[in-house]
C-alpha cells in the first residue's frame, strides 16, 4: 500500500495518507474537507538509526489521522 502526500485546498494543510484502494475517500486531518489534492512525493533517505524513531512517530500521527477522519465521515 503506498503513502501519498495531499494538500488540503481547503486549509492548505499538507499531508500523508496510506491508501488502501483506490476508491478510498481522502480527507484533511485539520478541518475535515474531502477537497484535496495529491502531491509529488519528494525522494530523500535518512540514517538507519532514524528509522525507528521515524515508525513511532508515524504510527502516532497515523492513529491520530485516522480519528479525525471517521470523525470527519461522521459529521457528513
Amino acid at each position: 500500500m503506498p503513502i501519498y502526500e495531499y494538500e488540503c485546498r481547503n486549509c492548505l494543510k499538507e499531508f500523508e495518507f496510506l491508501v488502501s484502494n483506490k476508491q478510498e475517500v481522502v480527507c484533511c486531518p485539520l478541518c475535515g474537507s474531502a477537497e484535496v489534492k495529491k502531491l509529488v512525493s519528494r525522494v530523500h533517505s535518512r540514517a538507519a538509526d532514524h528509522w525507528e524513531q521515524d515508525m513511532q512517530r508515524g504510527l502516532a500521527m497515523s492513529k491520530e489521522f485516522d480519528e479525525k477522519q471517521a470523525e470527519a465521515k461522521k459529521q457528513r
